[in-house]
């Protein structure tokens, strides 16, 4: 199979609706400051990027169309629909990359969904609330390899009450004065509970900094929030698990997206040419009902 065409190669560069989306605040290359780079300062964070730093494919970002032709089981509506119209909803494609400047926001997305089916899966005999702590290591260790400095992240937050969770890297901090610096640290969501005696302990001990910011009301936001500006490098995983939520110790059946439906006959909804029910001007997305006869008209959400 040919690999995709990526946009810069396109003819048609720069010309696609819905452009490229917002970056992480303080993440384009004129809020950089050079002094401050993984190579200069942290060289257990060189190779990571903020996510939306890569090159969108040529048909990121795109409109599609899917949709239900059972239209022998869709009856008239209220909204002027008539019996047998075809239920049309128009969405944007994704590549779900975490490089891609169009389609990072849906990588988070899709990623806390999957962490916060992970955490919710999981019933610890106490502290049942899924909590998020942040653990900063000293700068004398910011010149460990990556994987000795997550798994000495791992060893510090249980050590002061965290028994498992995912585990986020963060390369850098926004200044307001110099952007983006460099500042390793590790977010954590996860389960457990840390007291000030204890982290105080470690600090004295490791030179590590670990703040507990509290339960979570919900995990999936602060996870997309998360991530949408961790540290993303090629090869490597960005969300890892550890202790008792650590793959070779617990078991989750993955977490499985619902496929989108039809709401008049519950239907999966399958791909539809876009020409046929849209034109070459499509309107904005959403849901629609098309006739030949009446063309594209907005669907009316009913009251039951």
């Amino acid at each position: 199979m040919a690999p995709r065409t990526k946009l810069e190669d396109s003819p048609i560069a720069g010309s696609l609706k819905g452009g490229v989306g917002d970056l992480p605040h303080g993440s384009t290359s004129t809020e950089r400051n050079p002094a401050h780079s993984c190579e200069n300062y942290a060289p257990s964070f060189v190779g990571f990027e903020l996510p939306g730093h890569g090159d969108p494919y040529v048909d990121c970002g795109s409109t599609m169309a899917r949709g239900c032709e059972n239209t022998h089981l869709h009856p008239q509506g209220l909204d002027g629909r008539p019996r047998g119209a075809v239920f049309v909803q128009l969405y944007r494609r994704t590549c779900l990359r975490a490089q891609c400047p169009v389609c990072y926001e849906s990588w988070c997305a899709k990623h806390a969904k999957r962490i916060d089916h992970r955490l919710r899966s999981y019933k610890p005999p106490k502290f049942r609330r899924p909590i998020h702590v942040v653990v900063s290591p000293p700068m004398s260790d910011w010149g460990l390899d990556y994987g000795s400095l997550r798994r000495k992240a791992y060893k510090i937050v249980r050590s002061v009450g965290v028994s498992g969770g995912c585990c986020i890297p963060h390369p850098f901090r926004i200044n307001e004065v110099e952007g983006r610096v460099v500042s390793p640290h590790f977010h954590i969501l996860g389960y457990g509970w840390t007291v000030g005696k204890v982290v105080s302990e470690a600090y004295a001990k490791s030179g590590w900094v670990v703040k507990n910011l509290g339960v979570r009301n919900s995990v999936n936001a602060t996870a997309h929030y998360l991530l949408s500006h961790a540290g993303v490098k090629f090869g490597r995983h960005t969300i890892t698990w550890f202790g008792n939520l650590s793959y070779n110790v617990l078991y989750v059946a993955p977490y499985v997206e619902e496929s989108p439906r039809c709401p008049m006959c519950k239907a999966i909804l399958k791909p539809l040419p876009l020409s046929l029910v849209a034109g070459l001007d499509p309107p904005p997305l959403g849901d629609y009902w098309y006739t030949s006869e009446c063309g594209l008209r907005k669907w009316i959400v009913e009251e039951p």
